[in-house]
């Protein structure tokens, strides 16, 4: 570059000089020398935010004004030639009154406290003197260099975020803020240590039933608690060394099921009836993947029953009668593709009939009389075609009988009584060649059969079948009404008395 063109610089670089409070005399460049004495900075105006920064009694030896420069932070003289004067120039310099640029501050990381030391804690931190970043992104590793298993935690505008799911370990956390301008520094690092729990053992969950239920009046409790195998503890039954059956009805068992039990992962068969066990059933039960029946009838079991139960794909028998069971009947239950039984009666249950369990395409039995239920009998009950037994009685339920349980082919067992049915007594009835008991009684509203031809068919049960001996099929019954209808129903044909 041309030394004369270097006379702007000059001038800046004197600028530069004046910005931190130093009056400077250059000495000659190139034998061309120039002076000058820096001033006081004054405001050019809020808006713009400048600086003033005059330079009087600029002296420039044979130099010639050839034209004025400007930039967008500068603006000065561009000289060269001959010409010997005195000049005044005026460079505008940006007030840089905060940070500049603002890029966010390293924010400070808190103490992550993990004190039960299992899989979640919340990391916080905070920005210091003031907060600059629009988000931040909170990084993990495995180390306190940030060179292994390094992810994202998260990215959020918050100060603060949860890790959870941790497996045992220690993991490192630092943090750093964005805005427009950029990035900012990376906060300090802390650490996170997570001890979980050990694993329990099949003893010590066998021995959390043992000491939940009173094991110690248990009616027979031997092997338990002893040093013999577990698998020779009564009422244990293993394979290959895992417990796969827990059989202890009618033996005294009091206090409530221990979540534990949910551990037991190989377990098929799970039997408790006839105690006297109190407390809610743990939802825990739905981790047990392989369990084929569940067998609580006839204790003091309260609370609702746990959706997920509905996660037990390989259960046949669900008994939960005879409890204090309270709340709706879950949806979820229709999940149980391989249920064969199905017992809630005797319980305090509410609520209407999940149209759902009538997907059970394998259920045989159906028992859900004695509860506070209400609505109407679900139609979708008909695509059963493998239920053999039916009971509705004493539920409160109201509204018609579909005429869809005429399709259930298997039927011997339908108990409808004491509810607050109405007419008519559907035709399609008469199309259960196999039903042997037929109890539609204490129905104030259900007073007639819709035809004559049913309601012969009905009060001849019995002579659709053999005589029962005494090992045979119990023996056919009938109880209601025997009254035709002397209606048209209004979806159907004409019938007549």
């Amino acid at each position: 570059m041309n030394a004369r063109k270097l006379q702007l610089l000059l001038a800046l670089c004197l600028g530069l000089l004046a910005v931190v409070g130093v009056s400077t005399v250059l000495g000659s460049l190139s034998g061309e020398p120039v002076s000058a004495a820096a001033h006081s900075l004054t405001s050019r105006s809020a808006e713009d935010s400048f600086m003033t920064l005059q330079l009087a009694e600029v002296t420039l030896s044979r130099a010639e004004v050839v034209g004025t420069l400007e930039t967008n932070d500068a603006r000065g003289v561009y000289v060269a030639g001959d010409i010997t004067g005195t000049y005044t120039i005026t460079v505008y310099l940006p007030v840089v009154a905060k940070r500049w640029p603002p890029l966010p501050y390293a924010p400070a990381l808190y103490a992550i406290y993990n004190n039960d030391g299992d899989g979640s804690y919340t990391i916080s931190w905070t920005e210091q003197p003031e907060r600059l970043a629009e988000t931040y992104t909170l990084q993990e590793a495995a180390n306190a260099g940030f060179t292994a298993d390094v992810r994202q935690v998260c990215s959020t505008a918050q100060q603060s975020c949860v890790a959870s799911g941790k497996l045992a370990g220690t993991y490192y956390y630092r943090v750093r803020g964005h805005n427009t301008w950029g990035y900012g520094a990376w906060s300090n690092t802390r650490a996170a240590t997570v001890v979980l729990p050990a694993t329990p053992t099949v003893t010590d969950t066998l021995m959390a039933l043992y000491h939940s239920t009173d094991g110690a009046n248990w009616r027979d409790n031997t092997g338990w608690g002893s040093s013999d195998p577990y698998c020779t503890w009564n009422g244990v039954t293993c394979a290959v060394g895992e417990v796969v059956q827990l059989d202890l009805h009618v033996n005294n068992l009091s206090g409530t099921i221990p979540p534990e039990l949910g551990n037991l992962s190989s377990l098929q068969g799970l039997d408790l009836e006839w105690n006297d066990l109190g407390g809610t059933i743990p939802s825990q039960l739905g981790n047990l993947s392989g369990l084929g029946e569940l067998n609580l009838y006839h204790n003091n079991l309260s609370g609702t029953i746990p959706p997920e139960l509905g996660n037990l794909g390989r259960l046949r028998d669900l008994n939960l009668s005879s409890n204090s069971l309270s709340g709706t009947i879950p949806s979820e239950l229709g999940n149980l593709s391989s249920l064969e039984h199905l017992g809630l009666f005797s319980n305090n249950l509410s609520g209407t009939i999940p149209p759902e369990l009538g997907s059970l395409s394998s259920l045989e039995s159906l028992g859900l009389g004695y509860d506070n239920l209400s609505g109407t009998i679900p139609p979708e009950l008909g695509n059963l075609s493998s239920l053999k037994y039916l009971s509705l009685s004493y539920s409160n339920l109201s509204g018609t009988i579909p005429p869809e349980l005429g399709n259930l082919s298997s039927l011997q067992m339908l108990y409808l009584e004491n509810n607050n049915l109405s007419n008519p007594i559907p035709a399609e009835l008469a199309n259960l060649s196999d039903l042997r008991y037929l109890h539609l009684n204490d129905n104030p509203n259900l007073t007639c059969w819709e035809t004559a031809a049913a309601r012969d068919w009905a009060v001849n049960l019995c002579s659709f079948n053999s005589p029962c001996g005494n090992d045979g099929p119990p023996p056919c019954e009938y109880a209601g009404p025997v009254a035709v209808c002397a209606l048209v129903h209004p979806a159907r044909d004409p019938v007549t008395k």
